[in-house]
């Protein structure tokens, strides 16, 4: 009825078959479970490096806010400096229109002296002409004297050299 050798063959088989298959899922199953823990390694890897990367941002994030502060107390002190600069510019500019104000209230002054001094020698007595000659004399060197105090005032209202400018306050051109 049975045919033993065909039960056995076909046992055999399915055994056969069954260590096959058995040994085929180990051995896919251990690829799988390696495959597994290198993912996890790059998983970690991947971690610490986006940590890493955010400690980093972090710190350059610090480092330009830090930057920047000292950048707005930098140009506000030079802001500051400026500002101090151009008052003290504007008292000098004002103090300066004052004396030649000044200057020329004296000019006039000792241009009238000096005229009326002239009229006297003209009709001074050749006794008193060497003493309104002498006054004469100290009044033009007054003159002159005031006039040179006038053109260094009035230098300012020259258009200075852009070089010079630049020289004076440290830029390279």
């Amino acid at each position: 009825m049975f045919n033993l050798n065909l039960i056995i063959g076909a046992v055999v088989a399915a055994a056969v078959f069954g260590v096959g298959m058995f040994s085929g899922y180990k051995i896919e199953a251990a690829k799988v479970e390696r495959l597994e823990t290198e993912l996890k390694r790059q998983e970690d890897v991947s971690k610490k490096a986006t940590a890493s990367l955010a400690s980093a941002q972090q710190e350059i994030d610090q480092k330009l806010a830090q930057k920047d502060v000292e950048f707005k107390q930098k140009m506000d002190a030079l802001q500051q400096d400026a500002d101090a600069k151009r008052k003290n510019l504007e008292i000098a500019m004002a103090e300066s229109s004052k004396r030649m104000g000044e200057m020329k209230n004296s000019m006039g002054a000792l241009n009238a002296k000096l005229k009326e001094a002239r009229e006297q020698l003209k009709n001074a007595a050749p006794g008193d002409q060497a003493a309104l000659q002498s006054q004469i004399d100290i009044l033009e060197a007054e003159r002159k004297d005031l006039k040179s105090e006038f053109r260094g005032e009035a230098c300012k209202d020259f258009p200075v050299p852009k070089q010079i400018i630049d020289a004076l306050n440290g830029v390279k051109s």
